[in-house]
């Protein structure tokens, strides 16, 4: 299945108090543990983000389409930018995602707008499969101010995967200086 990666690196990162996907964790940027694992799949990776910092990652940088809309705002500007219908959507701030999730998530998009998992209860909106069909509620969800994804994908043709079979350390999110090894 052709789709394209696209990597959210655009939070304002308030917690870590510097750009989160740039920040080093075990040797490399953060933001590079996700382009490592998605390389492998495909050659369609593009980064949302405002800093230009990212170029040197050497994949197309789009800014938020829409300022200030949060990770909405985000997976808006990455569909849009998007060549293909399937998506694979990151947060730069998970760098333990893998393979077998990912090949998961996109195995069981074929009839669906999103899917994403669930594990112990709790689902990930930023690691998810999304269509470009999305694209009509996202437009009216921001034309709303309703920036919560969970309450977008209620709109869309979405499936949550039970993913209680992946280890937990698959989802875990970097937000704080704590959170961080080098």
């Amino acid at each position: 299945m052709e789709f394209t990666a696209i990597i959210l690196a655009g939070g304002k990162s308030i917690r870590m108090g510097e750009d989160k996907g740039l920040m080093f964790l075990n040797g490399k940027p953060m933001i590079q543990h996700v382009i490592d694992v998605v390389q492998a799949l495909t050659h369609r990776i593009i980064i949302i983000s405002n800093n230009s910092d990212y170029k040197k990652f050497n994949y197309p940088i789009f800014n938020d389409s829409v300022k200030n809309k949060g990770p909405l705002g985000g997976l808006l500007t990455g569909l849009e930018n998007s060549t293909t219908a399937k998506n694979l959507v990151l947060s730069c701030d998970a760098p333990y995602v893998n393979k077998a999730l990912i090949e998961l998530l996109l195995f069981n998009s074929k009839n669906y707008d999103v899917v994403i998992p669930i594990k112990d209860k709790q689902t990930h909106q930023l690691i998810g499969v999304y269509d470009k069909n999305c694209l009509p509620i996202l437009k009216k969800k921001i034309a709303n101010n309703n920036l919560k994804i969970k309450t977008a994908i209620q709109e869309m043709n979405y499936k949550i995967i039970d993913a209680n079979h992946i280890d937990t350390h698959v989802f875990h999110n970097i937000n704080t200086k704590e959170d961080v090894t080098t």
